[in-house]
């Protein structure tokens, strides 16, 4: 399955309301999903959000910033120990990369999480 048929991305992405505010980019995946029209934003248009937020900012320390929430959200025991327990990962309902970034941007931009039981985007408390 190509990563804009992610009917899970769809729907997350659908729920970012701040995300869908922003000018898509020219060359964006725009899909009709129930009846509107949603930015699918790539990992790269994501990668972008966090290094303008944390401007300047490098390639690299975004990737160490992804890296250390990954690990320090769904690891097995410390962050620093790089272990990722992927059941706590499927359990919170992702599946791909796309919607790890999205998950990501939307915790680093504006402090809020996916709930996979309802399908939406809640505020949270900020870890770092």
């Amino acid at each position: 399955m190509k990563w804009y048929e992610d009917k899970e991305y769809r729907e997350m992405c659908e729920g970012a309301e701040e995300i869908q505010k922003q000018q898509a980019p020219e060359d964006s995946v725009i899909v009709d999903q129930n009846g509107k029209l949603i930015w699918l934003p790539s990992q790269e248009d994501l990668q972008e959000m966090v290094i303008r937020f944390r401007s300047p900012a490098s390639f690299w320390q975004i990737h160490f910033a992804f890296n250390y929430w990954l690990c320090e959200t769904f690891s097995i025991g410390h962050p620093a120990v790089f272990g990722l327990d992927t059941a706590k990962v499927k359990r919170a309902g992702f599946t791909s990369l796309n919607q790890l970034w999205l998950a990501f941007v939307m915790h680093e931009l504006y402090q809020k999480k996916w709930d996979p039981e309802t399908k939406k985007w809640k505020k949270s408390k900020r870890q770092n």
